[in-house]
């Protein structure tokens, strides 16, 4: 088992943050910043591209944002990672969805997203069915389900940026990380 602390890449803390951002405004942001303690907002202000921020620290954020627009973390990130995704989609990982991509192109390419966005744990993908994948994360026991529920957000909105219609993912905790469900109508 790893003692490694959980982080996030720097690429998918500033592609929220842009997301938070557009759709509640600077100043909420500044106000949730000024509720953290100060080496979580030191930390979630310093972040680059090439950063790992605890991902603790980066709910920590993601909560004190939620009180300041009055949303559940669950209803933001709602709102949020589809957005963040799409930015992360249409520039760092422009040619991921490629022109054409098939069902089983995409789903393939989810582990290497994975391993680019989380420092634990380890992703398997594979399209099970028509219009249904399975994607498998491993090697974080205790992954919060908060992480396994943004995982899915995520996927299902590259799905949807993809052209698929009627996407819907569906999320179990595991012993030892998580399992996601996504079906979708091509």
């Amino acid at each position: 088992m790893s003692t490694e602390q959980p982080c996030l890449s720097g690429t998918v803390l500033l592609d929220t943050r842009w997301a938070i951002t557009q759709l509640y405004g600077e100043e909420v942001l500044a106000r949730a910043l000024t509720s953290v303690p100060y080496d979580v907002r030191a930390v979630y202000e310093a972040a680059t591209h090439l950063s790992w921020v605890p991902c603790e620290q980066a709910h920590q954020v993601y909560d004190a944002v939620a009180r300041e627009v009055g949303l559940s973390p669950r209803d933001m990130a709602e709102r949020i990672v589809p957005l963040s995704v799409e930015r992360s989609i249409k520039t760092v990982w422009r040619a991921f969805l490629g022109v054409s991509a098939s069902d089983d192109a995409l789903i393939a390419r989810a582990p290497l997203l994975y391993a680019r966005s989380r420092s634990v744990g380890t992703m398997t993908a594979r399209v099970t069915g028509p219009g249904v994948a399975e994607m498998v994360i491993r090697n974080w026991p205790k992954m919060p389900e908060r992480e396994i529920s943004s995982l899915a957000l995520g996927a299902a909105s590259i799905l949807r940026l993809a052209g698929r219609r009627a996407v819907r993912a569906d999320t179990l905790s595991t012993p030892d990380g998580g399992r996601i469900t996504v079906r979708w109508r091509g």
